[in-house]
């Protein structure tokens, strides 16, 4: 490995910047339906939660940092983490559209072709069934009640409170401009991940045409949709290996490509997310917001909970609650 150009990492690790920066912005159009949080603000919070996802088994990243907002910001947790599971199942969608477009221009093979189609059947149904519950009313009250029944008695006003406000959450697959900026910035990180994956294998002098690293990414991350080990390691370097093998590139380099590759994004990752624990800590401290602002964020949630408990009680005359989580998107400047 002695003729690889390292001087390429450096446009690497420019690369991954760029690419969270952008996962940054997208939930921050999630969250705007709720709240305008500036994207330095959210910034740390990111990178923190994506460390514990590489640290800590069964991605509990995500509920750090639907954790971590909820109390620096005053918004609820549970709605909190319904946008990270819109931004979550909208990243499987455009990786299975980036793997089927790219499968069918080189040939399917076996191995790629039955991946993507049970992703794509996967995340077809997770996408569908995030869009009925955010768009029917009617479906979310009786998907409540049917859950609601296996519950017992003490726990269900808990739970129907946090499960109302996590379908709160999914508000920005009912607002047009925010859902097509979300799904617009997510096809442009994966273009960023793209070029990273390109040029570092320009690096490794891999023979392999720029628009093929899309295949390598969206294989790559689809293959590791699951999270079988604790970062990834292992499936990851699996999914890249084969696919670069399909591609005519030698086992032996394409395994050494996978390592290096996941090595500087797993190294960017924790390395990002220890700085920003050295600064402000892993707890979730209240925010410093105005007094105003913060009350203002409780209301709104406490009114949207009462609202949308109207319609589990059956008040079918009811229209969507008109509060400030029903609010247009509004300016999303990072004063």
């Amino acid at each position: 490995m002695t003729d690889i150009k390292y001087g390429l990492l450096l446009p690497v690790l420019a690369m991954q910047a760029l690419a969270w920066w952008l996962r940054t912005v997208r939930w921050r159009f999630l969250l705007s339906p709720f709240q305008s949080i500036p994207t330095t603000r959210l910034f740390s919070i990111v990178m923190t939660g994506a460390m514990i996802n590489n640290l800590v088994p069964g991605r509990a990243g995500e509920f750090w940092r639907a954790h971590t907002v909820g109390r620096r910001e005053g918004l609820s947790r549970a709605t909190t983490f319904g946008t990270i599971v819109v931004e979550r199942v909208i990243d499987g969608v455009v990786l299975v559209v980036l793997a089927a477009v790219m499968v069918l221009a080189i040939g399917p093979t076996p191995s790629l072709a039955i991946l993507t189609a049970s992703m794509l059947v996967v995340f077809g149904v997770a996408l569908g069934g995030l869009a009925a519950l955010a768009l029917s009313h009617q479906l979310g009250r009786n998907f409540t009640r049917t859950f609601l029944a296996l519950v017992p008695s003490r726990y269900k006003g808990s739970i129907e409170e946090k499960f109302e406000l996590f379908i709160e959450g999914l508000q920005g697959m009912r607002q047009g401009p925010v859902l097509r900026m979300v799904v617009a910035v997510t096809g442009f990180i994966w273009v960023v991940e793209a070029g990273a994956y390109w040029t570092l294998g320009e690096a490794f002098g891999l023979d392999v045409a720029p628009q093929f690293y899309l295949l390598v990414v969206a294989i790559g991350n689809l293959g590791v949709a699951v999270p079988f080990s604790v970062g990834a390691i292992g499936p990851f370097e699996f999914f890249v290996q084969q696919t670069l093998i399909g591609l005519d590139v030698s086992s032996g380099r394409g395994l050494a490509y996978a390592v290096c590759i996941h090595g500087v994004a797993l190294a960017f990752v924790v390395v990002s997310g220890l700085l920003f624990v050295a600064w402000r800590g892993l707890r979730a401290e209240p925010g410093s917001r105005p007094a105003a602002l913060a009350h203002s964020g409780r209301s709104g949630a406490t009114a949207a909970h009462k609202s949308i408990t109207r319609h589990v009680q059956g008040d079918g005359s009811s229209t969507a609650p008109r509060n400030k989580s029903s609010i247009v998107l509004g300016p999303m400047s990072d004063d």
